[in-house]
């Protein structure tokens, strides 16, 4: 967050809820779809097999799925919530809206992301994919540039 309020960032990822820190800090940032689509991610929670405190670990899961907790948690993160009854607990009516929680087209072009390997997993022979390690080096080329050319390397 610091370097978009410096300045000496002007592209990158970063979780909502950074940018909503940085929006109210009053960096020049804007958080965008770019039109190819984006990764995402789902959090989950979890409970061990072998917990010996399953039905504490399953009322903390339906507490933070209950409706009011989960439009309260979806706010803060700056997240569509999980439970769709959520969108009408949330503090601001628009929240769901901002987030596309309802907006299918919108999450068509969101991707699981996974770790980069050099075989294409969408079922392409004739190109190969960049590997993690070449994904790193060409977001490091970028970050340490004022020129975006380096992102043409992993394409």
């Amino acid at each position: 967050m610091q370097s978009f309020k410096s300045g000496a960032s002007v592209v990158g990822t970063a979780w909502q809820v950074n940018a909503n820190v940085a929006i109210g800090e009053k960096a020049p940032v804007d958080v965008v779809l770019p039109k190819e689509g984006s990764t995402g991610w789902s959090d989950t929670w979890m409970v061990g097999a072998k917990s010996e405190h399953k039905t504490c670990g399953y009322e903390f899961i339906d507490h933070i799925l209950s409706p009011k907790v989960n439009a309260q948690v979806a706010e803060y993160f700056g997240e569509a919530p999980a439970n769709r009854k959520a969108c009408d607990e949330t503090s601001d009516p628009k929240t769901c809206e901002i987030y596309h929680a309802d907006d299918e087209d919108y999450f068509s072009k969101v991707y699981y992301w996974t770790t980069p390997i050099p075989q294409c997993l969408d079922g392409r022979k004739d190109v190969t994919c960049t590997d993690y390690n070449a994904w790193t080096k060409a977001w490091t080329d970028v970050r340490n540039s004022d020129r975006l050319d380096a992102l043409q390397e992993v394409r």
